[in-house]
C-alpha cells in the first residue's frame, strides 16, 4: 500500500445519511450554515419540473429533514407566508442565520392545453430564516447611478461581512456588522455569459455598485468564495524582558482591512488554463476594473490542479480549498486541491507579492469509488455529498447530484485549519506577564506534583477558569454552612493555619472557618467524620485536591508554571510555554482533565506550528497518546517528507 494512502485513510471517512434524503437532483444549491447543510430547489433527474423543496442535513446526526414543502404539495391556501418559486441553477449563500438565494431558472407552466410550459430566467432575492423557519422576498432598491443586475443563472454569489471599529470616545455594546452580496457572471436567457458583477447591501436591500467583470465566469468552470475571518500571522516580540512567540490567530474581518472575494476559474479542461482573481472587499463602491489576477504567482511542487468541472471552494484559515470533478483522465475522480495563501491569508496575498503554492489533498480510499458531487466546508473539514454506490462519470453526464452518503476529509491533518481566536490583545498579554511576575500581588498557590508552588492571584483564576470559580463558591458555601451549624466562628493564629490541600479520598477532621477565610484542623474530632469544608465534593468535578489557599495539579513544576502563565495571558507565548516538552505535557493534561475550555485548541495549534524534522517524532508520539489524530497525521507527514528527501 502507498504510505500516503495509509495515512490519508486515517483522515477520511464515509457515512450513510438517514431521514428524508433528497432525491437525486440537477441544479440544486448546496449551502452550509452552522452545523447543517441546506439543499434547495433543483430538478429531479426523472422530471423536467423544478421543485422548491428545502432539505436540511444535521451534520452531527447525519439526519435529513424536509423543512419546506413544495408549493405544489397541498399546503394551506390561507397560509400568508410566501412560498419560494421553483428554480434551478440559482445561487445560495449563508448570511448570519439566513440563507440568501438569487436568480436561477424557473419553469412557467402552460396556462392552457394549447400552450407549452417554458423556462424563464430570474433576478429575484429570496431569504430563508433558519431560526424562525420563515421565507421572505424583500423589495430591492438601487442607488442612483447604479443599474440593477439583469436576470441570470449558473452565476456565482458570495456574502462578505465586515465589522466596524467603534468610534473613539464612544462605547459600543455590539459590533456594527455590514454585509454585502456580490453577484458575479453567469448566463442570461440566451445562454450568453454576462461579463459583469453587482453588489447588494443586504442590510438595506439596495444595489450599491456594479462593474464589468471581463471573465466568462459560471458554475461549470468557476467558483467564488471569501474568507470568514482574517488570519494574523505568528510574530516574535518582547515581554517582561524575554522574547515571546505569538501564534497566528483569527480575528473578525474589519471594514478597514477587509478580505477579498476570490474567483477561481479553469478553462480548456484538456490543457487547463487557470485564473485566480481577487476582488477587494466591496464596501460602498467597486474599482475599475474591480479585480486583479494573481494567476502568475501560482506554483506547485506536484503541478497545478487539473481541469475541474463544477468546482467548489472553501476558504479555511490561510488556505483556499478547490474541489470538483476531474473527468479528463482515463479514470474520472473527485479532486481536492489546496492553495496556501501565505502567513496572512487572503488579505496578505492581496497586499504582498508572494508565491501561492498548490498541493493535492489525498482522501485515501474514501473517494476512490462512487459518485461524489458537491462539497462544502464545515469547521476544519471538507464535507462531500454523493453516493458511494453510483458511477461518477454517468452522473456527471446527467448533471446529477446525490445525497445518500457524505464523505468527511479532515483538513487539519494537512495543516489546514482556522487558527483559534486570540482572547486578549498583545498589550493585555504583556501586562498579564508583568502582573504574574509581581509576587506581592499573589494570594493563592498552585502546587505541582513535586511540591513546588506557583504563586498567583485567586481572583484572576476565578475570573478566567469556570471550574475553579465553581469550586471556590462550593468551598465558601460549605464554610458558611459549617459556621451557621456551630453558631460561632473561631479565630486562628498564623501559626495554626494549615495551607496544605487535603486529599478528598481520605477521612479528615472537621474544619472550622477562621475570620480571615482560612481553615485549620480542629483540636477535637467531630461526632461524625464529615469531609473537610475546604475540599470540593461535587461528583464529577472534584478532580484535584483543592482548598481556599491552594490547588494541587498532576503536573511537574515547569508545566504548572506554564499553565498559570496561560491564565494570566490566555495564550501560549512564553519560551517556557512554547517548549515542545511543555506543550506535549499540556496536551496529555487536556485529554485526561477536560476542565479548561479552549486550552486544548491552543496547545494543538502551537504544536502544529512547532512541527519540524527534529520535533515531529516527539509530537507524533504525544498526539497518538492524546487522541489528536489530525496532529498525529500532520507530524507523520513531516516525518515521511524527511525520509523521502
Amino acid at each position: 500500500m502507498d504510505p500516503g494512502s495509509a495515512w490519508a485513510n486515517l483522515t477520511s471517512q464515509t457515512r450513510r445519511t438517514k431521514g428524508d434524503v433528497p432525491p437525486p437532483l440537477v441544479g440544486a444549491s448546496v449551502t452550509t450554515l452552522g452545523d447543517a447543510i441546506y439543499v434547495f430547489g433543483g430538478r429531479p433527474v426523472s422530471s423536467r419540473e423544478m421543485i422548491s423543496s428545502l432539505y436540511r442535513l444535521n451534520l452531527r446526526t447525519l439526519f435529513w429533514d424536509r423543512i419546506s414543502p413544495s408549493p405544489h404539495s397541498g399546503e394551506d391556501e390561507h397560509d400568508a407566508r410566501p412560498s419560494p418559486a421553483p428554480r434551478y441553477f440559482h445561487s445560495a449563500a449563508a448570511w448570519e442565520h439566513r440563507l440568501v438565494f438569487y436568480g436561477g431558472q424557473g419553469f412557467v407552466p402552460p396556462t392552457s392545453e394549447e400552450e407549452e410550459g417554458h423556462l424563464e430566467t430570474l433576478d429575484d432575492v429570496l431569504l430563508y430564516d433558519t431560526v424562525s423557519g420563515q421565507w421572505s422576498a424583500p423589495s430591492l432598491t438601487t442607488r442612483p447611478g447604479v443599474a440593477a443586475p439583469p436576470p441570470r443563472y449558473a452565476h456565482l454569489s458570495v456574502v462578505t461581512s465586515t465589522v466596524s471599529e467603534p468610534t473613539p470616545g464612544f462605547e459600543q455594546d455590539e459590533a456594527i456588522v455590514s454585509s454585502r452580496l456580490t453577484i458575479i457572471g453567469g448566463q442570461d436567457w440566451d445562454n450568453q455569459y454576462l461579463a459583469e458583477m453587482s453588489v447588494l447591501d443586504l442590510d438595506r436591500m439596495e444595489w450599491i455598485a456594479e462593474a464589468s467583470f471581463d471573465r466568462r465566469a459560471g458554475t461549470y468552470r468557476s467558483v467564488g468564495v471569501a474568507p470568514s475571518v482574517t488570519v494574523e500571522p505568528a510574530v516574535e516580540a518582547q515581554a517582561v524582558g524575554e522574547p515571546v512567540v505569538r501564534s497566528s490567530y483569527s480575528i473578525p474581518i474589519s471594514e478597514e482591512k477587509g478580505e477579498p472575494v476570490m474567483v477561481f476559474s479553469n478553462t480548456n479542461f484538456v490543457n487547463p488554463r487557470r485564473e485566480l482573481d481577487f476582488i477587494p472587499s466591496p464596501v460602498e463602491s467597486l474599482a475599475r476594473p474591480p479585480y486583479f489576477s494573481v494567476a502568475d504567482r501560482m506554483i506547485g511542487d506536484a503541478g497545478l490542479p487539473p481541469g475541474i468541472r463544477f468546482p467548489q471552494a472553501y476558504a479555511c484559515g490561510r488556505h483556499l480549498i478547490v474541489s470538483g470533478l476531474n473527468v479528463a483522465t482515463p479514470i474520472s475522480e473527485y479532486a481536492i486541491w489546496s492553495l496556501d495563501l501565505g502567513a496572512s491569508g487572503a488579505s496578505g496575498a492581496m497586499e504582498n507579492d508572494v508565491d501561492l503554492r498548490w498541493s493535492s489533498i489525498a482522501a485515501g480510499n474514501v473517494l476512490s469509488s462512487g459518485s461524489w458531487n458537491r462539497a462544502v466546508g464545515w469547521k476544519n473539514n471538507l464535507v462531500i455529498l454523493g453516493s458511494k454506490d453510483r458511477d461518477i462519470l454517468e452522473d456527471y453526464n446527467h448533471r446529477q447530484n446525490n445525497f445518500a452518503h457524505v464523505a468527511f476529509v479532515d483538513l487539519e491533518a494537512f495543516g489546514i485549519y482556522e487558527p483559534p481566536a486570540q482572547q486578549m490583545t498583545p498589550g493585555a498579554q504583556a501586562l498579564g506577564l508583568v502582573t504574574f511576575s509581581q509576587e506581592s500581588l499573589a494570594d493563592y498557590e498552585v502546587v505541582a506534583n513535586d511540591g513546588e508552588r506557583v504563586r498567583c492571584s485567586r481572583k484572576l483564576l476565578e475570573s478566567r477558569w469556570k471550574w475553579f470559580h465553581e469550586e471556590m463558591e462550593a468551598l465558601e458555601s460549605k464554610a458558611r454552612n459549617l459556621t451557621d451549624s456551630h453558631g460561632r466562628t473561631e479565630t486562628l493564629n498564623d501559626e495554626d493555619e494549615d495551607d496544605e490541600a487535603v486529599d478528598p479520598r481520605r477521612p479528615q477532621a472537621a474544619f472550622r472557618p477562621a475570620s480571615r477565610n482560612m481553615f485549620r484542623s480542629s483540636s477535637s474530632q467531630s461526632d461524625h467524620h464529615s469531609p473537610s469544608p475546604s475540599i470540593s465534593t461535587h461528583p464529577g468535578r472534584s478532580i484535584f485536591p483543592i482548598s481556599l489557599r491552594s490547588l494541587t495539579l498532576p503536573l511537574d513544576a515547569p508545566a504548572a508554571r506554564a499553565l498559570v502563565q496561560y491564565f494570566y495571558t490566555l495564550s501560549l507565548s512564553t519560551p517556557l510555554q512554547r517548549s515542545v516538552n511543555i506543550l506535549t505535557t499540556l496536551l496529555m493534561f487536556t485529554k485526561t482533565h477536560d476542565v479548561i475550555p479552549g486550552l486544548r485548541a491552543l496547545v494543538v495549534h502551537a504544536l502544529h506550528e512547532s512541527i519540524d524534522s527534529e520535533n515531529a517524532p516527539r509530537i507524533y508520539e504525544s498526539a497518538a497518546l492524546a487522541g489528536s489524530v489530525a496532529l498525529q497525521v500532520s507530524a507523520l507527514r513531516s516525518m515521511m517528507a524527511v525520509s523521502l528527501a
